[in-house]
């Protein structure tokens, strides 16, 4: 019994395949939205430190110029805007230092980041807490003219041009750094994603459609096969015959290349059925089968016709060519001994022969002359080959030959 394949096998694994590739590609979705997240992070963090940059310049700049300011009012607004813009420092170095949870703003972890931050020789976090230190202490004295002249004047411009500008300028490389590195990881886990997706549609392909695909192949090879042939023996059935008879007929009226018929019948069938039973019977038929395909062309047709009834049609056979043949397989069918149970089986065969003649118009004809021809044989005695007079080439005596119906 052939194995058939099982939609509902099939339908499963393809129901896995893609809720694999489903989640390999929320996978890819949400590394994708990761990478974006993390160059934006960076981009933030650039922003963050040049922003800082800027406003320490500034500062020292407004401090300079505060300092210098003679008029009482320019004082006021340049000292206001000192303290606007080193709270902004202030809150700047904030973000920079431990980041904002609440707006999604990270500091990435990275030994590089916290060296420079927070370790020699660098020490932004120490620099930009003196820059402010003395910016505090520059506007928590009462203005004079010798505010200018302050060492904290100093450390504050040196800062703003100097330590506290490179360090923000080392710590911006430093986070454009770790951020590609976090992003080259997210990648790579891009990468594989992507990889696993296309192996598990190859795995699909190979694992699951080419299977599929051969065992549909190899199951309509089958229904073709058991629509086309005789379940015992293997020939043709009936129809598959006539349908190769058909077309060498249309052969032989297109190109006048004649063809012959051999109509087998295993003689006394019943008895061999009462003797040896039906499977001794089908034993027998099998064995009548494989002697015709041993005893004739590779291009000869053979069918079963029904029961114990067989046909063999012969292309590009002459009357002569097709006799010689029919009484080949009689001898042959008569020395062939069939061993069943134990036993030995010996059987003959009835056989007709007719040839394609112009004045047949349609391949019933032909058969049914080739069938005249086998019960002349099985009147005349059996186990013989019988001509149908009426063929080209055939003989005329008896063509008054009759055949009634008889016993097999």
């Amino acid at each position: 019994m052939p194995a058939y394949a099982s939609p509902r096998r099939y339908m499963l694994t393809f129901v896995l395949c893609f809720v694999a590739i489903g989640l390999l590609e929320i996978a890819a979705y949400w590394i994708n939205g990761r990478i974006v997240a993390q160059q934006q992070e960076v981009a933030r963090f650039a922003q963050v430190a040049d922003r800082q940059r800027t406003l320490s310049l500034r500062v020292a700049l407004l401090v300079g110029e505060y300092t210098e300011a003679a008029d009482p009012q320019v004082r006021v607004a340049k000292h206001r805007a000192i303290s606007q813009a080193a709270q902004e420092m202030t809150r700047l170095h904030t973000l920079i230092t431990k980041g904002d949870p609440a707006s999604g703003y990270r500091v990435p972890e990275s030994n590089r980041i916290d060296q420079i931050i927070f370790g020699d020789p660098i020490f932004l976090d120490q620099t930009l807490r003196l820059f402010l230190s003395g910016v505090d202490e520059i506007l928590g004295r009462e203005w004079s003219a010798d505010l200018a002249e302050l060492p904290y004047m100093d450390d504050i411009r040196a800062a703003a041009s100097g330590s506290l500008s490179t360090g923000l300028e080392r710590l911006n490389e430093a986070m454009r750094d770790a951020g590609d590195d976090k992003v080259d990881e997210l990648e790579i886990a891009l990468i594989a994603s992507t990889v696993g997706m296309v192996l598990v549609i190859f795995a699909m392909a190979v694992l699951v459609l080419v299977p599929m695909m051969r065992r549909l192949e190899s199951q309509t090879d089958e229904l073709i096969d058991l629509a086309t042939t005789d379940p015992l023996t293997g020939s043709l059935n009936r129809r598959s015959f006539m349908r190769e008879a058909e077309a060498e007929f249309a052969r032989f009226r297109r190109y006048g290349n004649r063809f012959a018929v051999i109509m087998i019948d295993i003689d006394r069938f019943k008895k061999v059925n009462d003797t040896y039973g039906h499977a001794g019977g089908d034993s027998v038929i099998r064995a009548l089968t494989r002697v015709c395909l041993e005893q004739t062309r590779s291009s000869d047709v053979l069918g079963r016709m029904g029961g114990e009834e067989f046909a063999v049609l012969l292309p590009e056979a002459t009357i002569d060519s097709a006799r010689i043949a029919a009484e080949k397989l009689r001898a042959a069918l008569e020395a062939e001994v069939v061993h069943h149970e134990g036993r030995e089986i010996r059987f003959t065969a009835s056989l007709g022969v007719a040839v394609a003649g112009d004045d047949d118009t349609e391949i019933l004809k032909i058969l049914s002359r080739a069938d005249d021809a086998l019960y002349v044989a099985k009147n005349g005695g059996r186990n013989r080959v019988e001509i149908d007079v009426t063929s080209p080439g055939g003989s005329d005596a008896g063509a008054d030959a009759t055949a009634p119906s008889v016993p097999t």
